[in-house]
């Protein structure tokens, strides 16, 4: 399920920047469901402190699958400043990524530039208890810039690129093959391998256009992510059909409402494509932000 990308009004610009406490979910035509929950504590008059948790239910090989995120960063709303975040996500007892990043930003009087490196460990279980896992590792850089020279108007832009690394030990055909587990079982085992790292991605684009109006904003948006393929590193007759890329593309509307001093409400619609199917994904985010 997508995010909605959120961008304040243009009076909130001209303040400056406070704590908030956001509470948002949202739900697709798949039937998923996210919620989300985020803590902005601001410590001085440029330094923030943030913390988050989002739990994310949907489908996998029918049955349900839930993603727990938890984050904590820290911000400087300066014309040079560095935010530093972890990120945990946890997909049931299947996968678990550990994420460090940090971003280096540049605040002009009509820009905005930032440079964000990452750094990705993923660890694979193919049993409840844990036992039989598999890591993988991944670099990651994203490049984004805003533009607010224009009265009303401002326009957005970033790229995100991953490298994984080279094909666990764990599938090399020795090694897994001297596992004592049934074959009919190790194609169904990496079967789920596949369809888990089905939400890695190997690259992400996305530009935004909005307007500011007296009441709020409102922007549009398009994304487009290519998924990791792990298929590539198996060697399964079965898989073949999984070897072709799979690519996601989102379009979606985004609006920004300032309801008074202290609460804020945002609003997201949007409809998703996926290579690999043929129906679209028709998806819908809300928040509510308390402002102090």
């Amino acid at each position: 399920m997508s995010s909605s990308l959120i961008i304040a009004s243009e009076q909130d610009f001209e303040l400056n920047p406070e704590s908030s406490l956001t509470i948002g979910g949202g739900y697709d035509s798949d039937e998923n469901k996210s919620y989300n929950l985020m803590l902005d504590l601001e410590l001085s008059n440029f330094q923030h402190l943030g913390f988050g948790y989002a739990r994310n239910i949907s489908s996998l090989d029918n049955s349900s699958a839930h993603r727990y995120t938890v984050f904590a960063s820290t911000s400087a709303y300066q014309e040079f400043s560095l935010d530093v975040e972890i990120n945990y996500l946890e997909l049931s007892d299947a996968l678990e990524t550990y994420t460090f990043s940090n971003t280096i930003n540049l605040n002009l009087e009509n820009w905005h530039f930032s440079l964000a490196p990452q750094l990705n460990a993923i660890s694979f279980f193919l049993n409840s208890n844990r036992q039989n896992k598999f890591d993988i590792y991944a670099k990651g850089v994203e490049i984004s810039s805003s533009y607010f020279g224009f009265e009303k108007f401002y326009f957005s832009a970033s790229y995100f690129k991953n490298v994984f690394s080279d094909k666990p030990s764990f599938l090399q055909p020795s090694v897994f093959d001297s596992l004592n587990i049934r074959r009919i079982n190790k194609i169904l085992i990496i079967e789920k391998i596949n369809e888990l790292a089905s939400s890695l991605e190997e690259q992400h684009f996305s530009i935004t256009a909005g307007k500011f109006f007296d009441w709020g904003s409102l922007d549009v948006t398009w994304s487009y992510v290519k998924l990791f393929n792990v298929a590539q590193w198996l060697d399964f007759p079965k898989l073949e059909q999984y070897n072709a890329n799979n690519n996601i593309s989102s379009y979606y509307v985004s609006s920004n409402l300032p309801l008074n001093k202290h609460f804020t409400v945002g609003f997201s619609l949007g409809w998703q494509t996926t290579s690999s199917e043929s129906d679209g994904l028709l998806f819908t985010s809300t928040d509510l932000s308390y402002h102090w």
